[in-house]
């Protein structure tokens, strides 16, 4: 009795999650990238507001205008899954979006703030740590080509390679 409702609730939260992943990444890069502008000023506005209705009334407000005024579906009816899978996704699109609309506005709000933290950063300190990975790197690629012949040397080569290693993470 529980099984199959639980494989609707599976499927529910899975799309709800795509259309999250799908919607407010790219918008938040977008967002991010057109800063101050109408986009970005316009999806503000609009994840306020959608962050400040509760997600069941969203769900009440796209089952009324989808199903009763442009009549796209039945409200209250139920296609399962193995009787039409095409007329299930069909059922479950709105319930998903009501669900995924409130997590969208917020993961779209931490993905524009997040390219606009790592836009503002200095592009000297990044250099400095890409040439400092990029070394260490490099170290532990050449290390083969210049094999230790005694257990001295190896240990000679290890405090080397140590110390290498520590002087490029202070860079």
């Amino acid at each position: 009795m529980v099984l199959p409702k639980l494989k609707v609730t599976v499927i529910l939260t899975m799309m709800a999650f795509a259309l999250t992943v799908v919607i407010s990444i790219p918008l938040g890069i977008i967002s991010s990238f057109k800063e101050n502008g109408f986009f970005d000023r316009f999806l503000t506005v609009f994840n306020q507001i959608v962050m400040s209705i509760p997600p069941f009334f969203i769900g009440i407000l796209l089952t009324c205008l989808f199903g009763l005024v442009f009549r796209l579906f039945t409200p209250g009816l139920f296609v399962s899954l193995d009787e039409n899978p095409a007329a299930f996704f069909g059922y479950m699109i709105f319930p998903a979006i009501s669900i995924a609309l409130p997590k969208i506005a917020m993961t779209l709000k931490m993905v524009r703030s997040s390219v606009l933290a790592e836009m503002q950063k200095n592009l000297l300190e990044k250099s400095v740590i890409l040439f400092s990975l990029s070394m260490r790197m490099a170290f532990v690629v050449f290390l083969p080509l210049f094999p230790p012949k005694s257990l001295e040397e190896r240990k000679r080569l290890c405090v080397f390679g140590f110390l290498c290693l520590e002087v490029l993470s202070v860079c």
